[in-house]
């Protein structure tokens, strides 16, 4: 692999991204909890907003975003919710679609899937 191959991987993967975020703990563990013990990929869009604002209540102080952080003191759990959700999304750590009737779902993007499998290929085994 060339250093230009290596530079565009590192540059543009949202594998890498989601790695290298600085809310990475708060949104991997958001995911686990989420995305590891339900029977289908995919997850309401209501669904997981619900379970997000409820998790931004729980951990506000485990989220490391200065961006949000400005906000924090204007926005309701709901909002800030909503934030995250669309801002991760079109980082490429999940994706969205319409169902034929359609509610809006939402799963784990290959990426996303990709960085956490990783993850868990690193734990020590015994």
């Amino acid at each position: 692999m060339s250093n230009k191959e290596i530079t565009k991987i590192i540059e543009e993967s949202p594998s890498v991204r989601l790695i290298g975020n600085r809310n990475r703990h708060f949104i991997i563990q958001f995911f686990y909890y989420s995305f590891s013990n339900i029977d289908e990929r995919a997850v309401s869009f209501e669904r997981i907003f619900r379970d997000l604002s409820e998790y931004i209540e729980k951990y506000e102080a485990a989220i490391l975003d200065e961006e949000d952080a400005s906000l924090r003191g204007f926005e309701n759990y709901e909002s800030r919710a909503k934030n995250f959700l669309r801002k991760w999304i079109s980082s490429g750590f999940l994706t969205n679609f319409l169902a034929d009737n359609g509610d809006e779902y939402v799963e784990l993007s290959a990426h996303a899937q990709k960085a956490m499998d990783w993850l868990v290929s690193l734990r020590k085994k015994e």
